[in-house]
């Protein structure tokens, strides 16, 4: 459900499908390795494989449990808001015109943004970038 849930992702689609099994059977992959096989323009390949390993004795942050908790992948998804295709086509414009432009400073609000989003705030005269994070 994830990758269908997000619709095309071309290049994030392995990680994404990762994060799908990670969300969708979580603990149950303890003890397992998952192979990883991505693909460019068909210049290069990578194979890699993750074992799912208990660290709970040497980290709190890493465990499988922790990761499944802070990805939230499923509510995640289902907590999306719809937007009319215009309401679309008018955030996609407002972000073509401000693209690479100096003197950017946001204009939409963040109400939208799942919290803990980080998001450019502004651009100044040297296109140094500021951001934020709801």
């Amino acid at each position: 459900p994830v990758v269908q849930g997000l619709g095309n992702s071309y290049t994030c689609s392995l990680y994404a499908g990762l994060a799908g099994l990670i969300g969708e059977v979580g603990g149950d992959l303890l003890g397992k390795t998952v192979s990883l096989f991505s693909y460019g323009s068909g210049l290069c390949s990578t194979l890699f494989a993750i074992t799912f390993r208990d660290t709970s004795a040497s980290s709190t942050t890493f465990t499988l449990k922790n990761i499944v908790q802070q990805m939230n992948v499923l509510e995640r998804l289902q907590s999306r808001s719809k937007s009319s295709p215009q309401l679309f086509t008018e955030s996609m414009d407002l972000r073509e015109e401000s693209y690479g432009k100096v003197g950017y400073v946001a204009q939409e609000g963040t109400q939208h943004l799942y919290p803990g989003t980080f998001f450019v705030e502004e651009v100044d005269e040297k296109f140094r970038r500021r951001y934020s994070r709801k």
